[in-house]
């Protein structure tokens, strides 16, 4: 069951990857800016590539070095248009993920793809603060990436926690007096999860 949730959202992943590509192509790049849609995309791709990387445990160093250069990709997409926004962000962000690869890359006998190797050359000649970068840049490097068969060596594991409220049903719905504070009973399972591993849990109205 993880794999295959894994494998759903990496399907999710490549779907958007290659409409956002095509969205950057010369002939589409103008159309698709200016409809917004192309940003919209890229955010869409952003998040779910971040939940590749966050909602899933058991990476080894070559799983989750490629699961990097996914985010790096989508990174440097972002940078190669040259009407981004808060490009100097996207960089910091970029150059940050980046240190993460090259430790992996020492401390394993992984290889980088060409694709991290050229991403590497521009970073180390483009200042921090983006003075000195160059959308141009950034998209040269895109040539150079290829999608890599996924092969886990190990299990997966997804990190999830199931939410129920017990005792409550169509007959009988939760008692609620507008105006006053409820407190409502509630059993949460979580799946994967350490037991000193800090905890969010968002409730959203509809």
């Amino acid at each position: 069951v993880d794999a295959l949730t894994f494998t759903s959202l990496y399907l999710q992943i490549i779907e958007l990857l290659v409409d956002v590509w095509d969205d950057l192509l010369p002939a589409k790049r103008l159309y698709a800016q200016g409809m917004g849609k192309l940003e919209f995309k890229l955010g869409k791709l952003d998040r779910r590539v971040k939940e590749l990387m966050s909602r899933f445990i058991g990476f080894s160093a070559e799983e989750e070095l490629n699961v990097l250069e996914l985010m790096l990709l989508t990174y440097t997409l972002r940078i190669s248009k040259e009407e981004i926004s808060c490009i100097n962000h996207t960089l910091k962000r970029l150059s940050s993920l980046y240190l993460r690869v090259e430790s992996i890359l020492k401390e394993s006998s992984a290889l980088p793809s060409n694709f991290l190797v050229e991403l590497g050359k521009v970073l180390s000649s483009t200042s921090i603060n983006g003075a000195s970068c160059s959308p141009l840049q950034f998209e040269a490097c895109l040539k150079f990436f290829s999608l890599k068969q996924f092969v886990f060596h190990g299990p997966i594991k997804h990190v999830k926690a199931e939410l129920s409220v017990p005792n409550i049903d169509f007959e009988h719905p939760l008692p609620f007096v507008s105006g006053l504070p409820v407190g409502i009973q509630c059993e949460i399972t979580l799946h994967n999860i350490l037991s000193e591993s800090r905890l969010w849990l968002r409730m959203t109205l509809d």
